[in-house]
C-alpha cells in the first residue's frame, strides 16, 4: 500500500536563519549607534556645562574675595597708631579711650565696614568704632571665646565667619595681634559686611551657596539652606560650635539635599552630583525626576567653599535627541546597504 506524503518538500532552514540573524544584527547596530550618540552627546554637553559653570564660579569667587580682601589688611595697620599701643598699656585711661574710639570711628566711616575694635589680652573690648552699640564691638564685651581673638592672641591672623553676639548680624571677622616687641598686648579686629555678596547671586544663574571650614552653609541664594551642614557634624564639632558661638547657638541640621562631593587637593576644584530625584528650575531645587551637577572651588586663604548646582536635564534631553538621530541615521545607512545588496543579487 502506497504512503501519500502529507507535507510538501522541506524548505531549507539556513536562508530563514540567515535573514533572522541579519535583522538582529541590524537592530543591534541601530541600538549601538543610538547608545553611542547618547553617551557622546551627554559627555560633550556635560563638559560644556562644566566649562561655563567654572567660568561663572571664577568670576563669583573673585567678587567674594574682593569684598573681603579690600579690608583684610586693616587690623595690621591699627597697631601702628601710638594711641592704641598706649591704651593697651593703660586700658583705664579715659582720655586715651576717647582718643582711640574717635580714631576707630573715623576709620570705620572711611572704610564702610561694620565695626573696628580693639581687645586687650584678656579678650575684653577696650575701644570700638561703635561705642555703645550692641554687637561684638560693644565696649566691655568679653570675646575671649571667639576663635578670631584666640588666633590673634597666639600671633596668627584670625579669619572667621560669625553671627554678632548681640546684634545677630553675620559678618566676616579678621583679626591681627598688636605687639609690643615679642609680647602680644591685644588684638585689632574688623567686622566686614557680607551683604554685597548677597546681592551678587544672580550672576551665577543657578542655586549656589558658601560654606565655611566646618562645612556649614553661611550664605546661600536659597535662604532655607543657611546654617545647615553639608556633612554630619561630630559631637566634638558641635561642642566647639557651642563654645565659640559662631552661629549664635543655632542648631545646625543636615543639608536638605543628598550631595556627594569630591575635592581635588591640588587644584581645590570640587565636583559632585546631586541625585535621588531632584529638579533644578532657575533658583529653585525641589524633588523631581532628575539630577544636578554640583561644581565648586575652595576660596584661597578663607577656608570657604563655593558651590553651584546646575540642572542636567537639558543635557540629557539633548542627548536623547542626538541618540534618536544617530539611530535613525544608522538605520538609513543599513537600509541603503540592504537595497544595494539586493540589487546586486538580482543583477
Amino acid at each position: 500500500m502506497a504512503v501519500t506524503r502529507r507535507f510538501g518538500p522541506r524548505r531549507p532552514v539556513w536562508p530563514a536563519l540567515r535573514t533572522l540573524l541579519n535583522v538582529l544584527a541590524a537592530a543591534l547596530a541601530v541600538g549601538l549607534a543610538g547608545w553611542a550618540g547618547f553617551v557622546t552627546s551627554e559627555r560633550h554637553g556635560t563638559s560644556a556645562l562644566r566649562d561655563e559653570s567654572n567660568h561663572r564660579l571664577d568670576l563669583f569667587a573673585s567678587a567674594v574675595q574682593g569684598v573681603v580682601r579690600r579690608l583684610e589688611h586693616i587690623p595690621a595697620t591699627i597697631q601702628l597708631n601710638k594711641d592704641v599701643q598706649a591704651l593697651l598699656l593703660e586700658p583705664h585711661h579715659a582720655l586715651r579711650v576717647s582718643a582711640v574710639n574717635a580714631y576707630l570711628r573715623r576709620l570705620n566711616a572711611h572704610l564702610g565696614s561694620m565695626a573696628v575694635f580693639v581687645l586687650d589680652e584678656r579678650g575684653v573690648v577696650v575701644a570700638s568704632s561703635n561705642g555703645e552699640l550692641g554687637d561684638d564691638s560693644q565696649l566691655g564685651s568679653d570675646l575671649s571665646y571667639r576663635p578670631y581673638f584666640q588666633d590673634a592672641l597666639s600671633g596668627q591672623v584670625g579669619r572667621h565667619f560669625a553671627i554678632g553676639a548681640r546684634s545677630r548680624q553675620p559678618g566676616y571677622f579678621v583679626s591681627h595681634p598688636i605687639r609690643d616687641g615679642a609680647r602680644v598686648l591685644g588684638v585689632a579686629t574688623i567686622k566686614i559686611s557680607l551683604e554685597p555678596i548677597e546681592q551678587t547671586w544672580e550672576m551665577l544663574g543657578a542655586p549656589a551657596l558658601l560654606a565655611d571650614a566646618s562645612q556649614v552653609v553661611i550664605l546661600s541664594s536659597r535662604p532655607e539652606w543657611r546654617y545647615t551642614a553639608l556633612a554630619e557634624l561630630s559631637l566634638a564639632q558641635r561642642v566647639d560650635l557651642q563654645l565659640t558661638r559662631l552661629y549664635d547657638g543655632l542648631t545646625i541640621p543636615r543639608f536638605p539635599l543628598p550631595v556627594n562631593l569630591s575635592v581635588d587637593e591640588d587644584s581645590q576644584v570640587i565636583e559632585g552630583e546631586l541625585s535621588g530625584g531632584v529638579q533644578v528650575e532657575g533658583d529653585l531645587v525641589r524633588p523631581g525626576r532628575g539630577s544636578a551637577l554640583v561644581l565648586g572651588r575652595a576660596l584661597d586663604g578663607m577656608d570657604w567653599r563655593l558651590l553651584i548646582f546646575r540642572d542636567l536635564r537639558p543635557v540629557r534631553t539633548q542627548a536623547v535627541v542626538y541618540s534618536l538621530l544617530s539611530a535613525v541615521a544608522a538605520g538609513f545607512v543599513l537600509l541603503l546597504v540592504a537595497c544595494f545588496a539586493a540589487q546586486h543579487a538580482f543583477d
